[in-house]
Protein backbone atom coordinates (compact mmCIF):
# COMPACT_ATOMS: atom_id res chain seq x y z
CA UNK A 1 0.00 0.00 0.00
CA UNK A 2 1.26 3.61 -0.82
CA UNK A 3 0.08 6.48 0.91
CA UNK A 4 0.72 10.02 -1.14
CA UNK A 5 1.76 12.59 1.29
CA UNK A 6 1.24 16.66 0.97
CA UNK A 7 4.63 18.00 -0.23
CA UNK A 8 3.83 21.62 1.17
CA UNK A 9 2.68 19.56 5.02
CA UNK A 10 5.59 18.57 7.94
CA UNK A 11 4.42 15.32 8.65
CA UNK A 12 6.51 13.75 11.61
CA UNK A 13 7.36 9.77 11.19
CA UNK A 14 7.65 7.33 14.33
CA UNK A 15 11.48 8.14 15.39
CA UNK A 16 10.19 12.30 15.44
CA UNK A 17 7.17 11.28 17.35
CA UNK A 18 9.04 8.87 19.84
CA UNK A 19 11.58 12.20 20.31
CA UNK A 20 8.60 14.06 20.47
CA UNK A 21 7.24 12.16 23.30
CA UNK A 22 10.75 11.87 25.28
CA UNK A 23 10.77 15.59 25.30
CA UNK A 24 7.25 16.10 26.75
CA UNK A 25 8.23 17.12 30.62
CA UNK A 26 4.30 15.96 31.79
CA UNK A 27 4.54 12.50 30.13
CA UNK A 28 8.15 11.81 31.33
CA UNK A 29 7.53 13.22 34.99
CA UNK A 30 4.71 10.65 35.44
CA UNK A 31 6.66 8.00 33.58
CA UNK A 32 9.15 8.23 36.22
CA UNK A 33 6.87 8.61 39.48
CA UNK A 34 5.26 5.29 37.78
CA UNK A 35 8.67 3.51 37.36
CA UNK A 36 10.01 3.01 41.00
CA UNK A 37 10.60 0.47 43.23
CA UNK A 38 8.00 -2.82 42.83
CA UNK A 39 6.73 -1.50 39.42
CA UNK A 40 8.16 -1.15 35.91
CA UNK A 41 6.81 1.15 33.14
CA UNK A 42 7.03 -0.83 29.86
CA UNK A 43 6.11 1.76 26.86
CA UNK A 44 4.39 -0.61 23.76
CA UNK A 45 5.10 -0.16 20.29
CA UNK A 46 3.93 3.24 18.51
CA UNK A 47 1.76 2.34 16.24
CA UNK A 48 0.57 4.63 13.24
CA UNK A 49 -2.90 5.28 11.48
CA UNK A 50 -3.26 7.31 8.08
CA UNK A 51 -6.68 9.95 8.65
CA UNK A 52 -6.62 12.02 6.29
CA UNK A 53 -3.45 13.76 5.16
CA UNK A 54 -1.90 12.66 8.30
CA UNK A 55 -0.64 10.09 11.07
CA UNK A 56 -1.96 9.21 14.09
CA UNK A 57 0.27 7.55 16.27
CA UNK A 58 -0.99 5.60 19.35
CA UNK A 59 2.05 3.98 22.25
CA UNK A 60 0.13 2.10 25.09
CA UNK A 61 1.73 2.18 28.24
CA UNK A 62 2.02 -0.59 30.34
CA UNK A 63 2.80 -1.14 34.27
CA UNK A 64 3.89 -4.39 35.81
CA UNK A 65 3.94 -4.86 39.63
CA UNK A 66 6.31 -6.79 42.00
CA UNK A 67 5.08 -10.24 41.54
CA UNK A 68 2.51 -9.58 38.97
CA UNK A 69 2.37 -12.21 36.15
CA UNK A 70 1.69 -9.74 33.36
CA UNK A 71 1.89 -6.31 32.56
CA UNK A 72 -1.68 -3.71 32.27
CA UNK A 73 -2.27 -1.25 30.09
CA UNK A 74 -2.47 2.06 32.58
CA UNK A 75 -2.28 4.23 30.07
CA UNK A 76 -2.44 5.18 26.24
CA UNK A 77 -0.49 8.31 24.44
CA UNK A 78 -1.70 9.43 21.39
CA UNK A 79 0.45 12.38 19.03
CA UNK A 80 -1.60 14.38 15.94
CA UNK A 81 0.50 16.60 14.51
CA UNK A 82 2.36 18.86 17.35
CA UNK A 83 -0.24 17.43 19.88
CA UNK A 84 0.84 15.07 22.73
CA UNK A 85 -1.46 13.61 25.00
CA UNK A 86 -1.61 10.95 27.54
CA UNK A 87 -4.47 9.49 29.09
CA UNK A 88 -6.28 6.44 31.09
CA UNK A 89 -7.47 5.29 27.64
CA UNK A 90 -7.80 5.73 24.17
CA UNK A 91 -10.74 7.82 24.34
CA UNK A 92 -9.13 10.26 26.38
CA UNK A 93 -5.89 10.52 24.49
CA UNK A 94 -7.93 11.52 21.07
CA UNK A 95 -10.54 13.81 23.07
CA UNK A 96 -7.21 15.44 24.45
CA UNK A 97 -5.38 15.72 21.52
CA UNK A 98 -8.03 16.49 18.94
CA UNK A 99 -10.05 18.76 21.59
CA UNK A 100 -13.35 17.12 21.65
CA UNK A 101 -13.63 16.29 25.37
CA UNK A 102 -17.52 15.65 25.27
CA UNK A 103 -19.66 17.77 27.70
CA UNK A 104 -21.45 16.44 31.18
CA UNK A 105 -24.67 17.25 30.20
CA UNK A 106 -25.82 16.52 26.29
CA UNK A 107 -25.69 19.53 24.45
CA UNK A 108 -28.57 20.71 22.93
CA UNK A 109 -26.97 21.43 19.60
CA UNK A 110 -26.83 18.14 17.24
CA UNK A 111 -23.47 16.79 16.48
CA UNK A 112 -22.55 16.78 12.23
CA UNK A 113 -22.18 13.17 12.70
CA UNK A 114 -25.22 10.86 13.21
CA UNK A 115 -24.58 9.22 16.75
CA UNK A 116 -24.54 5.50 15.13
CA UNK A 117 -22.18 5.79 13.03
CA UNK A 118 -20.11 7.55 15.26
CA UNK A 119 -20.93 4.29 17.73
CA UNK A 120 -19.54 2.11 15.30
CA UNK A 121 -16.42 4.34 14.96
CA UNK A 122 -15.61 3.85 18.56
CA UNK A 123 -17.30 -0.02 17.95
CA UNK A 124 -14.22 0.31 15.15
CA UNK A 125 -11.78 1.78 17.50
CA UNK A 126 -12.11 -0.74 20.43
CA UNK A 127 -11.35 -3.54 18.76
CA UNK A 128 -8.04 -1.95 17.04
CA UNK A 129 -6.99 -1.33 20.60
CA UNK A 130 -7.68 -5.07 21.11
CA UNK A 131 -6.01 -6.46 18.80
CA UNK A 132 -3.37 -4.28 19.28
CA UNK A 133 -3.13 -5.68 23.16
CA UNK A 134 -3.39 -8.84 21.65
CA UNK A 135 -0.80 -8.43 19.63
CA UNK A 136 -2.13 -9.27 16.37
CA UNK A 137 -1.57 -7.22 13.42
CA UNK A 138 -3.90 -8.79 11.19
CA UNK A 139 -7.17 -7.90 13.01
CA UNK A 140 -5.63 -4.22 14.17
CA UNK A 141 -5.37 -3.74 10.85
CA UNK A 142 -8.74 -4.78 9.96
CA UNK A 143 -10.30 -2.42 12.56
CA UNK A 144 -8.14 0.62 11.38
CA UNK A 145 -9.11 0.54 7.99
CA UNK A 146 -12.83 -0.06 9.04
CA UNK A 147 -12.26 2.96 11.33
CA UNK A 148 -10.46 5.32 8.47
CA UNK A 149 -13.51 4.25 6.22
CA UNK A 150 -16.09 5.42 8.81
CA UNK A 151 -14.36 7.92 9.53
CA UNK A 152 -14.19 9.44 5.67
CA UNK A 153 -17.43 8.99 5.49
CA UNK A 154 -19.02 11.88 5.10
CA UNK A 155 -21.60 12.66 7.49
CA UNK A 156 -25.34 11.79 6.37
CA UNK A 157 -27.74 15.13 6.55
CA UNK A 158 -31.22 14.25 8.93
CA UNK A 159 -34.08 14.21 7.64
CA UNK A 160 -35.70 17.44 7.30
CA UNK A 161 -39.07 17.63 9.94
Amino acid sequence: MVYRLPKDKLLYGPMQVEAMIDRNTLISRQLSFRDRKGSKVIRGNLTSAPIENSFLYVVPVYLTAAGATFPQLKRVIVVSGDKVAMEPTPDEAIQAVFGTRQPAAPAPVQSLQPQPQRGRAQEQFDAALKAMQQGDRGKFGKAMDALKRLLNKPAQKEPAR
